[in-house]
């Protein structure tokens, strides 16, 4: 009898464990699934862009000095705003986070820089936060939100092949997912 009742301590903790994660993390789940799902659709991202202007310095996006041009240019032009640092690509560089308005710098077919201010729709926030372009410290928390999933995602297997009633059920539906996955991946 004694025994039963360690083994039901240790279920009824592994609920509140899988129950306090699935819960924690079930806001950000929800608005990965929408973004994702949106965008697997076809449900593309919009962003408005407005041109600024343009510039004829010809290194402005040069390697070893871009970060420095960009700053000096929005400390000058936009007062303002503010970024947390600079992303560069072969012909253009943009200000980060992107989940919310920001800079491109771009080369143009005249040897200059266009500048294009970006204003993501909420959508386009929200597919840029489901990829990591958001804060800094939201990689970190976002981190811990894939780890309360994981453990959400584990301990409900767990309690399914423990519950005799639904253990059929559980593997069958984990069977499937992985086929699912292999063939998806793979193909």
């Amino acid at each position: 009898m004694k025994k039963r009742k360690e083994v039901m301590m240790k279920r009824s903790s592994l609920l509140n464990i899988h129950l306090y994660c699935a819960s924690f993390s079930a806001i950000i789940l929800v608005v990965f699934a929408f973004s994702g799902g949106m965008h697997l659709l076809n449900f593309k991202e919009l962003e408005t862009s407005i041109v600024v202007e343009t510039l004829v310095e010809n290194d402005f996006l040069k390697k070893e000095v871009v970060d420095e041009n960009i700053a000096n240019y929005l400390k000058e032009k936009d007062k303002a705003y503010h970024y947390e640092y600079i992303k560069s690509y072969k012909g253009y560089s943009i200000t980060r986070p992107t989940t919310r308005d920001y800079y491109k710098f771009e080369d143009n077919t005249e040897g200059g820089i266009t500048v294009i201010k970006m204003e993501p729709s909420l959508r386009k926030r929200l597919f840029e936060f489901h990829k990591g372009h958001g804060r800094k410290f939201s990689r970190w928390i976002n981190s811990f939100f894939g780890l309360c999933l994981m453990i959400t995602v584990a301990s409900g297997i767990w309690l399914g092949l423990k519950n005799k009633r639904i253990r059929t059920a559980t593997i069958v539906t984990t069977l499937v997912s992985f086929f699912v996955f292999l063939i998806e991946f793979y193909s």
